[in-house]
């Protein structure tokens, strides 16, 4: 495993190199990678079920949540009442009833919100 030292630039958490490795335990090896993913800053609710995202990195853009709505915990934001309290929580999002996202899905699954 090859570890280089971190450093703070204007408040931030800055990597020199990049940090690999593999972890091992009895059940599995995990790959991790110092990449960071943008933080989310901002979050609203539009009653398509969409959510309007801002992130650190000046980036923002749409993650539409009517895919999984219909699955596993998701189905207890299916309410718009319920759904619209979705707020900024760390460097993600999460919602009142106990739900959050992971930032790398968010990032992943955003659309870029280009105005024409």
């Amino acid at each position: 495993m090859v570890k280089t030292a971190s450093r703070r630039i204007d408040g931030k958490l800055e990597f020199g190199n990049e940090w690999r490795g593999t972890i091992k335990n009895s059940t599995t090896s995990i790959r991790k990678s110092n990449y960071m993913y943008p933080s989310v800053k901002k979050v609203d609710a539009h009653e398509d079920y969409t959510l309007s995202i801002v992130f650190d990195n000046g980036k923002n853009g749409i993650l539409d949540m009517n895919p999984i709505l219909d699955f596993g915990v998701f189905q207890r934001i299916k309410d718009y009442s319920k759904f619209k309290r979705v707020r900024v929580a760390f460097d993600t999002i999460e919602w009142d009833c106990g739900i959050d996202l992971d930032p790398e899905f968010i990032y992943a699954k955003y659309k870029l919100n280009i105005l024409a």
